[in-house]
């Protein structure tokens, strides 16, 4: 086994591990038992902060690769001649009875905005390592994260509000093109997720 391919295999197992931590925090556990849809308003603003995210690292990565395809996930939330995943977003939070009025008078909260400067603060130029950490910081907290999250949202989508899989045009899709499809060292066309494994 090549020296790359024996790496990739330790960091495939480590990111493993973070995610599994990730899926452990007690709000994604006992989603449930929560205010929801204020969870959902205040998730709203961290997914209006997506291309921001995005856009920050594209200014300060070098890498021809990652840069096109950082590009290419921040183009595809603007879909020419069709609705913007932002707006699919809010088609979904009236889909489940929030009224447009509740969903565009919120207001992100303390908690919300401090995990917007943390966002901000991994893709902070800095010379030393900048290109693996930004391209980690946008496979992991911009893709797979994400993922992870509405794998747990989906499920209290259906239960709560009859709003299933099919119907979802948010939630489902980006659950499904963000999620870790292959291994790092398997990397191929796949998901957001697997895009960045090369």
């Amino acid at each position: 086994m090549s020296k790359i391919k024996h790496y990739a295999k330790t960091l495939d197992k480590h990111e493993n591990q973070i995610i599994y931590k990730f899926g452990q925090h007690p709000v994604l556990i006992g989603l449930s038992s929560y205010n929801y849809e204020k969870i959902l308003i205040q998730r709203r603003f961290l997914s209006l902060h997506f291309t921001g995210f995005y856009d920050r690292a594209i200014d300060g990565l070098e890498d021809a690769e990652a840069k096109r395809i950082a590009r290419e996930i921040v183009r595809e939330e603007y879909p020419r001649g069709m609705r913007s995943h932002r707006e699919l977003l809010v088609s979904d939070l009236l889909k489940l009875g929030l009224s447009k009025e509740r969903i565009l008078i919120a207001k992100p909260s303390s908690k919300t905005k401090k995990t917007i400067e943390g966002l901000d603060d991994l893709v902070m130029f800095e010379k030393e390592d900048y290109e693996i950490k930004a391209i980690v910081a946008l496979r992991l907290a911009g893709e797979v994260f994400v993922a992870e999250e509405y794998k747990f949202i989906l499920p209290v989508l259906e239960i709560k509000y009859g709003l299933t899989e099919t119907q979802s045009e948010f939630y489902a899709e980006h659950f499904k093109h963000d999620k870790k499809e292959f291994p790092i060292y398997k990397s191929g066309k796949g998901s957001h997720s697997d895009r960045f494994s090369k």
